[in-house]
């Protein structure tokens, strides 16, 4: 790998964890909305929505986003199941 070539590496890994450490922000963003969203829902509907699910589902990604963030690139990653049934 050339120089130049290795810089352009790091360049877009930087910009790749800039991008989802934005990206993390607006899943924190969506898990405090998931709350405001329950709180006026109607839990007496014929339908009810799993609200727990969907943010332990965010909260997965985030952690695991997160951890892909502070890891070295050659480090494994364990990947959760999203439970996805909402």
């Amino acid at each position: 790998m050339t120089l130049i070539h290795s810089a352009q590496v790091i360049a877009d890994e930087e910009i790749e964890r800039e991008n989802l450490s934005l990206f993390v922000k607006e899943i924190d963003f969506l898990i405090s909305d998931v709350d405001r969203i329950r709180k006026l829902s109607d839990s007496n509907g014929r339908l009810i929505f799993d609200y727990t699910s969907l943010k332990e589902d965010l909260r997965s990604m985030r952690n695991g986003i997160r951890s892909y963030i502070q890891k070295d690139i050659n480090d494994g990653h364990s990947i959760k199941p999203l439970k996805g049934n909402y």
